[in-house]
Order: structure tokens, then sequence, then C-alpha cells
């Protein structure tokens, strides 16, 4: 299914690693540190790149280089080890960080090789206490998929060394990272879903049903196949901008599982899933935008686990199932998310109503996106295209309005002072720093003077787009925006066609005006 894919991925990966055992940098997979010196710490996160590599000696291709592999495999163990054993060590973005995904995906990835390669418990056990700790001690609410990463860390340390981590702990935190579920079945991702960071936390979801035989797990897993079937059906791709944390990726690994489950219902829905998603896989798709750290991450990992499953079970697709699901029928109306599907005779549409009503409209041949508008006032960028629980809104049968606060924004440029002083406060403080750092980059809790609303009106063979924001004059300036979000997301802004054009196909017409400092626009899309 993936041969083509790992095998141009194979000598790329092993290029991130340091491979010389007389390095003290040996096991490193920082490219950008051991090797080009541009930076002055090893990522402890990109350390997954070991298990990818162990998985790589897993497929038949690369037997005769197993055992090679797996040395390194294991010295990327005995890198990540002597980084946990530091203060601050488990560091992603700069030192001293101590931030939470480092800790739980890196530790996810060395305690399952560990356990794999029966690495020797005194040379990680130290380490692997350290990370207990933590992880026991530490919670992360708002991005779920790291929650569940770090849980799944913790069942398999439970299993090396089970006196790290009591039933008692382990039940209370798993309670706990449950109830991060939404009723509709996605996990919290910035106070919304995002399909891309949902496929992960698929994965660490069947890492922690094997671990652990808990069959919570398996249900929740259930209740996120579920909740991803519409949109997949939808986009026949991940949704985009569209989630919450505007991801253009969708793991394989915690779909494919399902494609051999006993459960007929769940395993069509699956291989209907399965096959939009990768069914073309060699030709324009959106792992070919993944960067080289990406691979390294979990996406690698996802891909390869997912061959991996397949030479295993001898798995085979039914060509009765296509990639047609009746998951939407007319409407589709998620509260939570404030995600609505329409389907009408001459199109179908996605409208995020929790992002400022950013649009999607397909038909058999043609596909455009709004993304709203961005206010320029001096040096602050005020955007419509944001996803928070501000927004108010409402919807009937043909019409739907959305209304709030615009977000505003300047762009953070980097720059030698600005690391200085990150490495000074994080030296100081920790990860203390963090919560602050997050409100600058991610959450803007800010909101702008700048009243936006949107009225769309919904006809047979057309759609109609009304626009207006308050506040405007002559020193302002109203531009629409592109398909880029203003949120930093590590994951996402990975190069999509809409980069370089909304429309493909329809027939649109536009007027703006700005009136009384209230700037005005009518688009009609012709369907």
């Amino acid at each position: 299914m993936f041969e083509k894919l790992l095998d141009n991925l194979f000598p790329r990966i092993l290029t991130q690693v340091c491979r010389d055992p007389g390095s003290p940098a040996y096991g490193s997979f920082d490219r950008n540190w051991w090797h080009y010196k541009i930076r002055d710490f090893s990522s402890v996160i990109v350390q997954q790149g070991g298990y990818l590599t162990y998985l790589f000696s897993n497929l038949n291709k690369y037997t005769s280089d197993k055992s090679q592999l797996e040395e390194i495999a294991k010295a990327s163990v005995l890198y990540w080890a002597k980084r946990a054993k530091k203060h601050g060590s488990f560091e992603e973005y700069y030192p001293w960080e101590n931030g939470y995904p480092p800790l739980a995906f890196s530790t996810l990835a060395a305690a399952k090789l560990i356990e794999r390669l029966n690495i020797s418990s005194k040379d990680v056990s130290q380490s692997l206490k350290i990370a207990a700790k933590q992880l026991l001690n530490r919670f992360e609410h708002q991005a779920a998929n790291q929650q569940v990463a770090g849980l799944a860390a913790l069942a398999v340390i439970k299993k090396i060394i089970p006196n790290l981590v009591s039933d008692e702990d382990f039940e209370k935190i798993s309670q706990k990272t449950l109830d991060l579920q939404n009723p509709d079945g996605w996990f919290s991702e910035y106070d919304g879903p995002d399909l891309g960071y949902l496929s992960v936390t698929m994965d660490c979801l069947w890492d922690l049903y094997d671990y652990t035989g808990d069959q919570k797990f398996y249900q929740a897993n259930v209740k996120v196949l579920n909740f991803i079937a519409p949109f997949v059906d939808f986009a026949k791709s991940n949704i985009g901008m569209h989630n919450a944390r505007n991801t253009d990726y969708i793991v394989p690994y915690g779909i494919a599982r399902f494609l051999n489950e006993p459960d007929s219902e769940v395993q069509v829905k699956a291989s209907i899933i399965f096959q939009t998603l990768f069914g073309k896989i060699n030709e324009h798709h959106f792992f070919m935008a993944v960067d080289d750290r990406y691979w390294i991450h979990y996406i690698g990992h996802s891909v390869a686990r997912a061959e991996l499953f397949f030479k295993q079970h001898s798995i085979k697709f039914d060509k009765s199932v296509n990639a047609k699901s009746d998951q939407i029928k007319e409407k589709l109306l998620l509260e939570n998310s404030g995600h609505l599907i329409l389907k009408y005779k001459n199109y179908q549409l996605l409208l995020s109503l929790n992002k400022g009503g950013i649009i999607t409209i397909k038909n058999k041949d043609s596909e455009y996106s709004n993304y709203g508008w961005i206010l320029i006032d001096n040096n602050t960028q005020h955007v419509t295209h944001w996803w928070h629980q501000g927004w108010k809104w409402n919807t009937d049968d043909r019409i739907i309005n959305i209304s709030g606060h615009m977000v505003p924004h300047t762009e953070k440029e980097s720059v030698p002072l600005k690391h200085i002083l990150l490495r000074i406060m994080s030296y100081l403080f920790g990860n203390k720093i963090i919560a602050t750092l997050k409100k600058q980059l991610i959450f803007k809790e800010k909101r702008s003077q700048f009243i936006f609303k949107r009225i769309i009106e919904l006809k047979n063979n057309e759609i109609i787009i009304n626009d207006s924001i308050s506040g405007v004059n002559e020193l302002r300036q109203v531009k629409k925006a592109p398909r880029s979000s203003k949120r930093h997301v590590a994951s996402a802004d990975s190069f999509h066609k809409e980069d370089f054009e909304l429309n493909n196909g329809f027939t649109i017409t536009e007027e703006n005006q700005i009136k009384d400092g209230v700037f005005e626009s009518e688009i009609v899309i012709a369907c």
C-alpha cells in the first residue's frame, strides 16, 4: 500500500541521524544540531526517528539491514535517555523548555523501543523514572492528542517497570484524559476538532488498547472514526483550514486497524474512509507536502505501522466497497464544533461557524473556498479566519448568520535578541513561560474593536455571501484573506493548491464598498 512512499522516505530518515558511533551525538536525529550546527541544542522530540528506523527494520525490503537499523534505533534510545537525565531535557523549540509534547511523544517512542529491543533497564531506568514522574504530574488539556500520547507512554512504562506507575494513578489519569472527548466523538484541540490531530490520537488510543486491553480506549476510537467519516466524505481528503488547528494531513494507522475488526459496520466505514484518503497515494497527495521533521514525528510512524499491519494481516480491500458513503444525507449540523455540512442537488458545502464562517463549496467539477477578510490597521492585522468560541451564529433552512469581533494579529519576526531573551527566561523559569508564549502565538484572547458579520443565503443555483466590517475608514485597508491562518501550528501550513487559487471552476461576481465607515461585500457564487 505504502511501499513506494516508504522507499522514497527511507534514505531521508537515515540522513537525519548521527550514524557515527565515535561521536558524542551518536543516535541524535537532530541534523540541524549535530551536522549543520545551526541549532544550539538537540531537539528531543525528533528522537522519535529511532522508532521509525526500527519499523523500517521490520519491512521485508530492509531485512538484510535489520541488525544495523536496530543498532541505530537503540542508539536513539540511549541518546534520549542521556537527554532525559538533564534538567529541562524535554526540549523541542529552545533549551530548558521542558515542554509537554517532547516529553509525551519522545517517551512513547523510546519506551516502545526499550520494550521491543530488550534494552537493559539499568541503561534507561532512571530516564524512564524522570519521564514517568512528569507524565503523572502534568496534564495537557488544550491539545488532547499530546495528552493521549502521554497516557500511552505511561502504559508502556507501566509494562516495562510496573512500580513506576500505580494502577490507581493510571486509571485516574485515563479517565481524566477520556473526559477530553466531546460527545460528538472529537478530542479537543484548541477548543475544537482537528482531523489531523484526531488521527494521531487514534494511533495512541490503539497503543493504549494494545497495552492495557481496556475496552474504553477501543470505544473512544470508534467514536473518533464515526466523527471523521462525514468530513472525509465531503472533502475526499482532509478538511484543512476547517480544522481547529489547520492540519492538511490524516495519518493512516488508526483507521487501518479497523479494517481487521469483526464489527462489519465499523470495518466497512473504515474501508470507505481509508480508500478515500489513501486509495491514490502515489498521485498528488497531502503526504507529498509533509517535511522531514514530521516524517520523523508521528506521520512516518503511522504510515510504516499501517504498512506492517497490512502485511501481517494480509488486508485486501473489497472492491465493491468504493469511496462513496452515505454519511451526509442533506444536512449535518454539529452544534459542539460549529460545523455545518449541506448537500443540495447542484452543490455541497462545508461551513465552519466557529471560525468566522469560512466556507468551502464543491460540485462535481469545481471547488471554491472563502476565508473571510483581513483589515490592516497600521502594523496590526485584524482577521476573521480564527477559531474561537466568541462567534455567534444561527441557521435555518436557507439563511446562516455569523457575527463576532475580529482577532488582532501582529507578525512575530524571529531575531537573535528575542531568542537570547527566550533562553534567559526559560533557564530561569522553565516551562512556566509556555502559557505566556501560547497566548502570544496560539490563543490570542484579545478581541478587536472591529465587528464582522456574515450572512450566507443558499439558493438552488447560487450562494450569496454578504459581509460587513464596522469601523473602517480611509486609513484602514481591507483585503481578502488567503488560505493561510495566522494561528501558529507547527505541523500545519504545508503547501496546498489553494495557496495559488481559491476558486477552481465556479463563476463568481463580487461587489465591495466602504460606506459611512462600514466595509460591505457581496459575493455571488453561481452553482
